[in-house]
């Protein structure tokens, strides 16, 4: 048996690739000088780090160099756009007029009631279907009101993928610009905006990259609109060097890493199913993140399997954002799931590094716990 604890929280966060932490730790003790400090040569090396992984998220982005500006976390990337575009509005002598859907990260939907709370934005709600994808009906009625519209290219809990480009074409022809929240999708699907009439957020640490850094892709708020050059005040080399190899190897490994993802998502799901038959899969299973399952188990409360679960399995109840939180998940309340499902729901995220020993490790873990706990409960099923 796999030796514990085995990982299995992808959507949270990854492991760094060991040939991006190589040149991480190469960045800290070679190349530590100020990246601003361009009257010497450890500035100018340390400013060459930050170009080169520059024009590496630009490539995976499709777009231009100037339309990236790196920040430190994808959450401040989401207030600094908010941010802009809600400044923009008011020196215009208006609010922001803001449309979201009901499923967004709540680092996105934290910093939307903020601006609403400040009446600096009117917002309105989008609706998504029973497997969480943004409902088109009316789509184009908002865009036409609204200034900003935000949308998740892939869901964080249940992995549901949005079309973003049928997104796009319906708005197209609308005053409204696109935020696409791209940072659990980003090096595992194709960043295909129009980039002129969009933004896109990608993270670092979703991909295999180091935590510290994210971007903003998109002309919208490039980094000539930035002060600093294009970065917020001293760039972290180490981090953003790391983040650009990380964008590299999932563009160039993109079409592999997806197949064996998807194996090892579909392994685990086949397994699951044949040691708890009564499992229900939530989300669109035709349409999802290729390494993402989540499971809802009749009648087993999600937190006691991961009490049982602790130090041997990492899985979660949903965003790492909302932990601590002792409400259901608002992305489940919005698909109209029963709330008996939503106590019983579980993200697993399987990874690049995943084993299959681990693979039937989890499976025979996961259900080991559901029958002691149901043994617990009095019940046989």
């Amino acid at each position: 048996m796999t030796q514990c604890p085995i990982f299995l929280d992808h959507h949270s966060t990854t492991p760094v690739d060991p040939r991006v932490a190589d040149l991480v730790y190469s960045a800290m003790v070679e190349d530590f000088g100020n990246p601003n400090s361009g009257e010497h040569v450890f500035g100018c090396r340390a400013m060459s780090r930050v170009e080169v992984a520059r024009r590496q998220v630009a490539s995976l982005g499709h777009c231009d160099e100037e339309s990236v500006l790196f920040t430190s976390s994808s959450t401040e990337a989401f207030w600094l756009a908010l941010s802009h575009f809600a400044n923009a509005a008011s020196n215009a002598g208006k609010q922001l007029q803001l449309a979201l859907s009901e499923v967004e990260h709540p680092a996105v939907i934290r910093a939307v009631r903020q601006l609403g709370a400040e009446r600096r934005a009117s917002i309105r709600w989008l609706p998504v279907d029973k497997t969480g994808r943004l409902l088109e009906e009316g789509l184009l009625e908002v865009a036409e009101w609204a200034d900003l519209l935000c949308v998740q290219s892939a869901n964080n809990e249940v992995g549901t993928i949005n079309d973003i480009n049928r997104i796009e074409q319906i708005v197209a022809s609308s005053r409204s610009i696109l935020l696409v929240d791209a940072s659990q999708s980003a090096g595992y699907l194709p960043i295909d905006l129009n980039l002129d009439r969009s933004l896109a957020v990608i993270s670092s640490h979703k991909m295999y990259g180091p935590r510290g850094a994210a971007a903003i892709v998109g002309s919208q708020i490039s980094r000539r609109r930035a002060s600093y050059g294009g970065h917020l005040g001293t760039p972290n080399v180490p981090a953003i060097a790391g983040f650009g190899l990380a964008c590299r190897i999932a563009l160039e490994e993109m079409a592999a890493h997806a197949v064996t993802l998807r194996n090892s998502r579909d392994l685990l799901q086949k397994s699951l199913l044949s040691l708890l038959p009564d499992i229900v899969i939530n989300g669109d299973q035709a349409h999802r993140l290729d390494f993402s399952l989540h499971i809802s188990i009749p009648g087993v409360p999600n937190d006691a399997i991961l009490a049982r679960l602790y130090g041997k399995l990492a899985i979660s109840t949903g965003s790492a954002c909302s932990q601590g939180v002792d409400e259901p998940s608002h992305v489940l309340k919005a698909m109209g799931m029963p709330i008996e499902l939503m106590q019983n729901s579980l993200r697993i995220g399987v990874g690049r590094f995943t084993t299959t020993d681990e693979i039937h490790s989890a499976s025979n873990l996961i259900a080991d716990a559901v029958t002691q706990i149901r043994s617990s409960m009095g019940c046989t099923k």
